[in-house]
């Protein structure tokens, strides 16, 4: 099995869940899980956290995670917005400087060591008040 075969299994967690899973044999599977937390950290913020993956989906040691994206935007279809995520070891990122009054939409992918992007995570969201 070649390193492009396998697919990267990264369980998202947080205080709103959902599972998804993927089937693009040529890159890291999907987020399994994503969520948003909910609980407030102010005015125009979103903390995101995540719990790192250890497998691909194929159930192999994943040996070669180089970090995460998050997507994020006003539109679930459409997510404009990137943060790239180099460290392995972070598992929670706080966005701040949104838009009061705005519902944003937010995703997470992994990276592995070629650079191949998995698939979306769910989407979740997060109403600025």
């Amino acid at each position: 099995m070649t390193i492009l075969s396998k697919l990267i299994y990264l369980p998202v967690m947080c205080m709103i869940l959902a599972s998804c899973s993927g089937s693009d044999e040529s890159a890291p599977g999907n987020a399994s899980n994503t969520g948003v937390n909910n609980t407030g950290s102010g005015l125009g913020v979103a903390t995101l956290s995540w719990l790192p993956p250890t497998e691909n989906t194929d159930s192999s040691n994943l040996d070669d995670l180089t970090g995460y994206k998050i997507h994020y935007g006003e539109q679930a279809d459409n997510l404009t917005e990137t943060v790239d995520i180099n460290d392995v070891n972070i598992s929670t990122y706080v966005l701040e400087n949104l838009n009061e009054n705005t519902t944003y939409y937010f995703a997470i992918t992994a990276v592995n060591g070629q650079s191949i992007e998995s698939a979306y995570s769910n989407i979740v969201s997060k109403t600025m008040n």
